[in-house]
């Protein structure tokens, strides 16, 4: 079977899932594909993929849209730098920094998040680089080259020469993990197995109210 993904979904969440099917001794080969959001959809759109995990919310009448992450943002910061100590970050803090921004070509994404918190802290600031992928990001931050941002969980990564990433004040600025799949159009039992076993590893256990579903009205 083949999906797109975005980088955290091959960090934190195919890890996990890949670890269930060979546990399972199930026979099943995953391909992973990189890329723009809309190529990756373009090729949803022509089975040539089976899902699509990205960050971009959008609407289309032909796909079915789940979301299976929501975190905070952190900001990277460059080393030395002054608001390093911080337990948390102001936007207006940042006014001064050049950013280093997620493209977003289809939908809504992380830097219109970003665009409009600045415009909400009084300021618009200097993009030095839009890019699509987080690491490559992180490393630029690192050599001073700007800030960036990054979803909650790569604070976990551990990883040497990556920067410090700090929580910011703002409650509101959360990023989503999004999968994708054709609506009206039956998945193959691979790509539905792995479907499921993704949702099971993001998404809480439902309640009770909600295992039960609906109340079931008589002749209906």
């Amino acid at each position: 079977m083949h999906i797109g993904c975005a980088t955290a979904v091959r960090l934190f969440i195919m890890p996990r899932v890949m670890a269930q099917l060979l546990a399972s001794a199930m026979k099943i080969t995953v391909h992973v594909h990189e890329g723009e959001t809309g190529y990756l959809l373009q090729r949803l759109r022509e089975h040539s993929l089976d899902l699509v995990i990205c960050r971009s919310q959008f609407a289309a009448p032909e796909l079915q849209n789940q979301e299976v992450m929501n975190e905070p943002l952190r900001v990277a910061l460059p080393p030395q730098h002054p608001l390093c100590g911080q337990a948390q970050i102001a936007f207006g803090a940042l006014r001064a920094e050049r950013f280093l921004l997620h493209s977003s070509l289809l939908g809504t994404g992380i830097s219109d998040m970003l665009l409009r918190a600045c415009q909400e802290a009084g300021f618009t600031p200097e993009v030095a680089y839009w890019g699509v992928e987080t690491l490559p990001m992180l490393l630029m931050v690192q050599k001073g080259l700007g800030v960036a941002f990054a979803p909650d969980s790569f604070a976990q990564l551990g990883m040497q020469g990556l920067p410090v990433l700090v929580p910011l004040a703002d409650a509101k600025l959360r990023t989503h993990l999004n999968m994708i799949w054709p609506r009206g159009h039956a998945l193959p039992p691979a790509a539905e197995r792995l479907k499921e076993l993704i949702l099971a590893q993001c998404l809480p256990p439902p309640t009770c109210a909600q295992a039960k579903g609906p109340a079931q009205v008589p002749g209906a």
